[in-house]
């Protein structure tokens, strides 16, 4: 049956499988917490009207029925919130007589075909800091992600996983040691010159901190990897399965990538003057 996840997070059209067969008296009313407005916090939302405002009859079969979802925050019972669930089976449309007959009464999966306000598309606050002037990707990923278009929302993310990329190749003289940097130089060298992902992946991967990569496993490979798999062999619904996860795991390797940066930077400049410190009183002691 349908649950928090679904009503909370799943974006338009994603399709919602189901494990059997529902009649409108087996929808449940399910509470969920959402982002409150008026509250300026996270509170929990009920759910105020009935599956059956419109279906009057509670036994049939949900299977190409439409229900709206009225939801309302249960702290300042101002903030409201509507969904608007299909249930269906197939790819959705009715081809002939033979498609309503026998079992086929049984709903395959439920998809939110609507809702109000929208879902939101605010890109991650610290992901978007870290992207600057080209956070127009993220939001472009969210928006195509909340309409359904997984395939497009991939596009956008493996922008983004290049990106990352591409400024660690930047600060490869900032994050390796003097003693490191000779073994860099040439394969650097011939990566400026080129424009194949690959190559990249495999002359930053050595780059990241051990607790992105445990036992070797190599994050910006595996999601651009993913990511073109899903650009040129899966469908809008294959893209939209994993593109939370995708997203999510992006966010949490590149706003971690740039904490490295920064915490390695902080400790080379504070070992640097604790050093200069300690020079300069034996050259006073000499």
């Amino acid at each position: 049956m349908l649950n928090k996840q679904f009503i909370e997070t799943y974006p338009l059209y994603k399709k919602f499988p189901l494990d059997r067969h529902y009649t409108v008296q087996d929808l449940n009313k399910i509470p969920i917490n959402l982002f409150c407005d008026a509250c300026q916090s996270s509170q929990t939302f009920v759910m105020v009207n009935e599956f059956h405002e419109i279906h009057n009859v509670v036994n049939q079969s949900v299977l190409r029925k439409s229900f709206r979802l009225a939801y309302l925050c249960v702290h300042c019972q101002k903030q409201e919130q509507t969904y608007f669930v299909r249930f269906d089976k197939g790819d959705g449309v009715v081809k002939s007589l033979k498609d309503l007959k026998g079992d086929d009464t049984a709903p395959k999966w439920a998809m939110k075909i609507g809702q109000y306000p929208a879902w939101g598309i605010d890109p991650d606050k610290n992901l978007s800091t870290l992207l600057g002037d080209e956070k127009i990707y993220l939001r472009k990923g969210l928006v195509l992600e909340s309409q359904g278009y997984g395939i497009g929302a991939y596009g956008y993310y493996r922008r983004i996983v290049e990106i990352a990329i591409d400024k660690l190749i930047a600060q490869i003289d900032t994050l390796l040691a003097d003693t490191e940097k000779a073994k860099f130089a040439i394969a650097l060298e011939s990566t400026k010159k080129t424009r194949v992902a690959q190559e990249k992946i495999d002359l930053v991967k050595d780059l990241l901190p051990p607790v992105l990569r445990p036992s070797g496993y190599n994050p910006l490979g595996a999601l651009y990897e993913a990511l073109s798999e899903g650009i040129h062999s899966l469908s809008d619904d294959e893209c939209l399965e994993l593109a939370s996860a995708i997203r999510e795991a992006l966010t949490f390797l590149v706003v971690q990538l740039e904490t490295h940066r920064q915490g390695a930077t902080a400790f080379t400049t504070s070992m640097k003057k604790i050093l200069d410190a300690k020079a300069a009183r034996e050259s006073r002691k000499n």
